[in-house]
Order: C-alpha cells, then structure tokens, then sequence
C-alpha cells in the first residue's frame, strides 16, 4: 500500500539562520515542506528548507515529476528556489503553481523575483522542463489518479493560498500564514474534515493573536490552530511558521495552549517526517 510520505525541512517564519540554543531546536530555515507518493513529488513553499530538500533529492533516483506549491510570495517562502540546483537539470521535470497577483501570473511574479540586478540568473537560464499553473480561485489538481491537490485562498497581506493532499489512503494540510477570522476558520474546519496531518501557521500565541500591536500581520496561533485539528477531527497537528523572536518559555506556552485544546500536537521540527 503506497502511503503519503510527509518531511519538514524548514519550519521558521520571516527569516533563516537562526542562531540562539532555542530555536536551533527547531531549525534555521524558512518555509519547506515535502510529500512524496510513488515516484511524484510535491512541495508546498521555496524557503531556503528547499536548498536542504535538492541534497537529499541529488542523491537518488529523480522523482518522476515534481509539483512546487508556493502558497505566496512573500521572501520567506521563495527565497529557496534560486538555489534550488534542480531547475537547473536539463533532466527534471517541473511545474510551479501559484497564484495570481492583481494582474500577474505565477510566472511574472516569479521573473521580477529573479530581475536584474537582484538575482545573477533568470527563469531563461533554468533547463529543467518546467510549466506554470496560475490559481485563479479555489481549485482541484489532479496529480495522477490516486493524488491530488486542493487549494483554498485565506486573509494575509496579499492573500494567501492553504492547500490539501489526498491520496488513496491519507491526507495532508498545509496552512501557511493564514490572519485567523472566523470566516476561514470555519470553511478551513470543512477543508481540513479528517485529514492525517494538519500544518499550521503558530507564528503568535493567543495573547498576540488577540492584541492590537499584531492586528494585520498576517498570522494566526497554535490554539487556533488546535481548535481546527478538533472540530475537522482530524489526526495530528504541526505548530510551524515559528516566530524568530520566540523563547524556550514561548514555545512551552505554545504547546501548552495547543494540547489543552487538542492532545496531538506537536511543534514543527526541520527533519521531522510521518508516513500517512
């Protein structure tokens, strides 16, 4: 039986290189997240966790295909894909899916990313085969017959896109930088109904979510996020997009908030994997 095989491999939000004893508990890169099934490949997020996820990929068997994700544009979920050495195999097989941004493509967005003078190569310059998939709303993308893809758009600047992935056998969440209201929290309960794993944006705990200073960043909390695993009942949640500024004391009022409300929590860790 062929099973959703889940890896973290960069679990911060903002930015990379986190240096103090904490939180390199917890990893130094930014927003990366992979599944495999079969010979496909799918990634939600380019954070620099990508450049980690190239080396262990340039040390097998190439997947068939590989699907990117990217749930927005904000640095610290495309900041990876420059140095992500597979789009420069000639050998690879790609597509890129993201929204649409006013009136720019997945693509547009992407070549002003790599413009001159901010990047030293372009799109142009990549040999891998790949194509562009512009999100214009909420969408299903058939992967194969036994994998697919769903996407749902939530509130952050700029907006943002969640995605789920169901195989035959299992499902996974991705909620990356997601500003709770009540609104999306209750179509994300449907979106997230019984799924194995759910990935959550705990970039605030319940005071900050609640205080004016934070109003209008973007984020959401690790109790909201439990509240979601409980009433989509689902199976496991991952407290993830950690905030750089968090203490050891911050993260255990984390999980604490969280296992209150739903007892299978855990706080994101680069490596960290799960088989569903």
């Amino acid at each position: 039986m062929t099973q959703l095989n889940l890896k973290l491999w960069g679990v911060m939000g903002s930015t990379p290189g986190a240096t103090s004893p904490t939180l390199l508990k917890y990893g130094t890169n930014t927003s990366c997240v992979s599944v495999e099934y079969e010979d496909e490949l799918v990634i939600f997020d380019a954070g620099t966790g990508i450049v980690q996820l190239a080396s262990y990929l340039n040390a097998k068997e190439l997947p068939k295909h590989i699907h990117l994700f990217i749930s927005h544009y904000h640095y610290d979920h495309i900041q990876g894909l420059p140095f992500f050495n597979l789009v420069f195999n000639p050998q690879v097989n790609m597509t890129i899916y993201g929204m649409r941004h006013k009136l720019l493509s997945v693509k547009d967005v992407l070549d002003r990313f790599f413009l001159d003078p901010f990047s030293p190569i372009g799109l142009k310059y990549m040999q891998a085969s790949i194509q562009f998939v512009t999100i214009d709303s909420e969408e299903e993308f058939i992967i194969n017959d036994r994998l697919r893809v769903n996407s749902y758009f939530v509130t952050h600047p700029y907006g943002s896109m969640v995605y789920r992935i169901d195989s035959t056998n299992g499902s996974i969440c991705y909620i990356s930088d997601f500003e709770y209201n009540e609104i999306d929290h209750a179509n994300l309960t449907l979106f997230c109904q019984r799924s194995d794993a759910i990935i959550y944006d705990s970039f605030f705990s319940e005071n900050e979510l609640h205080s004016s200073k934070y109003r209008g960043w973007g984020h959401s909390s690790a109790a909201m996020g439990a509240l979601l695993a409980k009433e989509s009942c689902s199976k496991k949640l991952f407290l993830f997009h950690h905030s750089i500024n968090r203490s050891e004391e911050g993260f255990k009022e984390l999980i604490t908030e969280a296992r209150s409300i739903f007892p299978n929590t855990e706080l994101a860790r680069e490596g960290t994997s799960l088989t569903v």
